[in-house]
C-alpha cells in the first residue's frame, strides 16, 4: 500500500511539473514575416477575461530577452517585468551597434525611460527607431534619436547619466530626410488618379452613437497625454489606447497637433495587427457598414494595396496574414488602389454581412503574397522597402440603415475617381443618423447619457463616451458652433433649478474645452424648469425633463 501511494504521489508531482512548464515560463523565439528570429527569451501564458465573460490566453514576455536584427546580430538585451497582467521593460537595458559595440545603456521603470548613459559613438537601428551618436573634437557626444516621424537632438558626455526620456527634455523636430525625393500627394494622385476614390469620398462621423467601435477616434485614455506623446499599444487594458489592443506585436498610439491616432506596420519586420472589442456582438445575417482613415508614414518609400479587416467571436492573435485569411477577411482594400497619400487621409469604406456573434475586430495586412502590390512613392524607386507603416483614425462600424447608401471603394466594388457629385448622391435619409452623419443648423440633440449626482453638477464617468462623440463631431466640422442648455424638472425652487441647470451646462462646456474645442465655438445657458418636454407628474416624465441639450447654431 505504501509503495502504491508513493508511486501515485510521484506521478502527480511529475504531472504538476509538466503542467507548470506549459502554463508558466517557456522559451520562445519571435519571428518576422520572413522567418527571421528577431527576439528571444521567455514568455508567460496569461489568461484574461473579456467584458462578455469569456476567456483568452496570450503570451507575454518575462525575464531576460535579446533583440536581433534580420541578420541575427544582437541589438539589445534587457529584462521584461510582468505586473498587472502586462509586461514592460524594466531595469537596465544594453543597446549595441551592428558591429556588436556597446553604444548606450537605458534604465526603465514600467516601460518608461528613467536614465540613459552613452558609452561609445556609432549608429544604432532596430525596428523603426534609429539613433546616431557622433563624437566631436572636444570628446562630447552629439545624439540624434529618431522615433517614428520625430527626431530629437541633444548633447552629452561619455558615461554621463541623463535623467528622464529624451522625448521630454529634447525638443522634437519633424524628420525631413529625403524630402526632395518624395512625391507629394498631388504628384502621387496625378500618377494614380484612381486613388481619388479614397480621397473624395463621403466620411461618416466616428462619434455617431450607433458606432459599434469602442473609442473609434483613439481620444480616450486613462491619463490625458501631452502633445507629441507616443506609446506602444499593449495586448490588453492599454492605458493610452483605451478599448484597443494588439493582436500581434506592438502597434502605436500618437498624440500630435491635439489629435490622437494609431499606427501599425503592414510590411517588414514585426508585422502588426490592431484589435478592438466591439460594444456588442454582431447579428447574424445583418449587413454592416465600415469605414476608417489611413495615411502612409512620411518616411516610407513604398505603399501597399493590402489592408484588411477580420472578425471573430473569441479573441485571436495573427502572426501571419494566412491565419487571418483562414479566419475570413470581411473587408479588403481594392487590389488596384495604391495607398500612397502621406499628407492627407485616405478613407477605406465598404460593407459585409455578419455571421453572428463576432465580438472582436482586427485591422492589419491580411493580403495573400500573390495579390500584394508595392508601389514606390518616391521619385526614385531603387530604395529597399524596409517597412511600410500606416496611421489610422476614425474607425466606424454600424448596421446598414434603411435609405442610406454607403460608399464603397474596397475589393468587390467599382472604383470611382471622378466624385464631384458623390456627396449629393449618397446623402443619407435615415433620420436616426442625420445628426451625426449630416448635421444641420438648428438641429438639437438631447444628451440622454449625461449623468450627474442628485443636485450636483460634477460629470460622472458614464457621461464621457457621449461627450467624446460630440468632440469627434465638432472636430469633423471645424466651423460648427453650438449651444449647450441645461434643464431640470419642477422639484425644488425656481432659483435653485436655474442655478443647477446653468452649472450643469457649464460642466459640459468645460469638458469640451478640455478636449481642445475652442471656447468661441461654445455657448451655454441654464433654463431650469422653464421648458419641460414631458409631464412632471410622474417620475419617468421628470427624468425626461432633467436633461442637457446640444444645439447647432452654425456650420
Amino acid at each position: 500500500m505504501r509503495s502504491t501511494s508513493k508511486m501515485i504521489r510521484r506521478y502527480i508531482s511529475i504531472l504538476l511539473f509538466f503542467i507548470s512548464l506549459s502554463t508558466q515560463a517557456q522559451n520562445d523565439c519571435q519571428f518576422d514575416s520572413d522567418g527571421n528570429c528577431i527576439a528571444k527569451g521567455k514568455v508567460k501564458l496569461v489568461t484574461h477575461k473579456t467584458s462578455y465573460g469569456g476567456k483568452y490566453t496570450i503570451n507575454v514576455r518575462i525575464g531576460t530577452w535579446q533583440l536581433f536584427n534580420v541578420d541575427g546580430i544582437k541589438k539589445a538585451v534587457g529584462n521584461y517585468e510582468y505586473a498587472n497582467e502586462s509586461s514592460t521593460k524594466s531595469g537596465e537595458w544594453l543597446y549595441y551597434s551592428d558591429e556588436s559595440v556597446l553604444l548606450f545603456k537605458r534604465w526603465y521603470v514600467n516601460g518608461m525611460v528613467q536614465k540613459t548613459q552613452f558609452i561609445d559613438s556609432g549608429y544604432f537601428a532596430y525596428e523603426s527607431d534609429t539613433l546616431n551618436i557622433v563624437a566631436d573634437s572636444m570628446g562630447n557626444f552629439n545624439v540624434v534619436e529618431k522615433k517614428g516621424q520625430l527626431k530629437y537632438k541633444y548633447s552629452t558626455t561619455p558615461h554621463q547619466l541623463l535623467n528622464g526620456d529624451p522625448g521630454v527634455f529634447a525638443k522634437p523636430e519633424k524628420i525631413e530626410a529625403f524630402e526632395n525625393m518624395r512625391l507629394t500627394d498631388d504628384e502621387f494622385l496625378q500618377a494614380y488618379p484612381i486613388l481619388n476614390s479614397a480621397i473624395k469620398i463621403k466620411r461618416w462621423a466616428a462619434g455617431n452613437p450607433l458606432n459599434l467601435i469602442n473609442n473609434p477616434d483613439f481620444e480616450m485614455s486613462e491619463s490625458k497625454t501631452s502633445d507629441g506623446h507616443t506609446a506602444q499599444i499593449r495586448f490588453d487594458d492599454d492605458p493610452y489606447a483605451k478599448f484597443w489592443g494588439s493582436a500581434n506585436e506592438t502597434p502605436d498610439i500618437f498624440h500630435n497637433d491635439n489629435n490622437c491616432y494609431a499606427g501599425y506596420r503592414v510590411y517588414g519586420v514585426n508585422y502588426e495587427v490592431l484589435r478592438n472589442e466591439l460594444k456588442s456582438p454582431l447579428k447574424a445575417g445583418v449587413t454592416y457598414n465600415m469605414q476608417f482613415k489611413l495615411k502612409l508614414k512620411n518616411q516610407n518609400t513604398f505603399a501597399v494595396n493590402g489592408v484588411g479587416v477580420t472578425l471573430s467571436e473569441n479573441l485571436l492573435t495573427f502572426k501571419y496574414a494566412f491565419e487571418a485569411i483562414k479566419n475570413g477577411v470581411v473587408l479588403q482594400t481594392h487590389k488596384d488602389l495604391p495607398l500612397g497619400c502621406r499628407g492627407q487621409w485616405m478613407v477605406i469604406s465598404g460593407s459585409f454581412v455578419a455571421k453572428g456573434g463576432e465580438r472582436f475586430l482586427y485591422i492589419g495586412n491580411f493580403t495573400a503574397d500573390r495579390e500584394l502590390v508595392l508601389t514606390p512613392v518616391d521619385k526614385t524607386s531603387d530604395r529597399y522597402p524596409d517597412e511600410i507603416y500606416y496611421y489610422i483614425d476614425d474607425v466606424v462600424l454600424m448596421e446598414q440603415a434603411e435609405g442610406v447608401e454607403w460608399p464603397c471603394n474596397v475589393q468587390g466594388c467599382e472604383l470611382k475617381y471622378d466624385l464631384k457629385d458623390t456627396a449629393a448622391e449618397i446623402e443619407p435619409t435615415a433620420p436616426v443618423n442625420n445628426f451625426y452623419i449630416s448635421p444641420q443648423v438648428g438641429q438639437t440633440l438631447v444628451l440622454r447619457n449625461i449623468q450627474f449626482e442628485t443636485d450636483k453638477w460634477e460629470l460622472l464617468e458614464g457621461s464621457f463616451e457621449t461627450l467624446d462623440s460630440l468632440v469627434g463631431l465638432m472636430r469633423q466640422y471645424p466651423n460648427m458652433n453650438v449651444e449647450i442648455s441645461g434643464h431640470t424638472d419642477n422639484k425644488g425652487t425656481v432659483k435653485n433649478n436655474e442655478t443647477l441647470s446653468v452649472n450643469r451646462a457649464f460642466a459640459v462646456v468645460t469638458y469640451l474645452m478640455d478636449l481642445g474645442i475652442d471656447e468661441d465655438r461654445l455657448n451655454y445657458k441654464g433654463l431650469g424648469q422653464k421648458q419641460p418636454i414631458d409631464t412632471n407628474a410622474t417620475e419617468d416624465g421628470r427624468l425626461n425633463n432633467r436633461r442637457v441639450e446640444f444645439k447647432i447654431l452654425s456650420l
